[in-house]
């Protein structure tokens, strides 16, 4: 046996896909998207541009904190 990654570019793909194995021809192995979405593009403007600001000045305030000496 040989083991095929393949990419779907077809809704009706998937429907063949299940009648051959229903009548045994191919076994579906695993069922996922391989697509990569960037974390970037997935919290592009969740958060408002106010929000942004403040949790920069926030983060730059805790950063010099560390920095002190005690």
């Amino acid at each position: 046996m040989e083991t095929l990654t393949i990419e779907l570019i077809n809704d009706n793909a998937i429907r063949i896909l299940r009648e051959m194995e229903n009548v045994s021809l191919i076994k579906i192995l695993k069922k996922h998207s391989t697509k990569k979405k960037n974390i970037g593009e997935l919290l592009y403007n969740s958060i408002s541009k106010e929000s942004s600001d403040k949790m920069h000045v926030e983060l730059k305030l805790m950063r010099e904190e560390w920095d002190r000496t005690i």
